[in-house]
């Protein structure tokens, strides 16, 4: 019977260390999940960065859009300037507009019977 009384505080303690466990993975889950919750909102905020180039070491350009307006920026480790903003396509879908076709240039062949006429 002392092996018993014995066993039972181990098992116990086991049960105990075991809840406890679960019961801080529990918070974790929850704790995450409030987080992303918390930041979908800020997602469907007015910025996003619709282009990432690295061109050296710490250095990018980056097109971000905010509130409407399309601006590039250059990006160093310890400093960001804008370049320049950048004009909305006339595409109501974000296509650039095609030219017209009286723009367009010639074919290949055409072009190449008008430079052997002038020779």
């Amino acid at each position: 019977m002392n092996e018993t009384a014995a066993a039972a505080p181990g098992v116990l303690e086991l049960i105990r260390v075991g809840a406890s466990l679960a019961l801080v993975a529990a918070l974790i889950v929850l704790c995450g999940w409030a987080m992303r919750r918390a930041n979908a909102g800020r997602r469907r905020g007015l910025l996003a960065v619709e282009e990432r180039v690295p061109l050296a070491r710490g250095v990018q350009l980056v097109v971000v859009s905010a509130q409407g307006r399309r601006l590039v920026l250059g990006v160093a480790e310890k400093h960001v300037s804008l370049l320049t903003e950048l004009d909305e396509p006339e595409g109501a879908d974000g296509a650039v507009p095609l030219a017209d076709a009286s723009e367009a240039p010639p074919p290949a062949a055409t072009m190449i019977s008008r430079w052997r006429r002038r020779g």
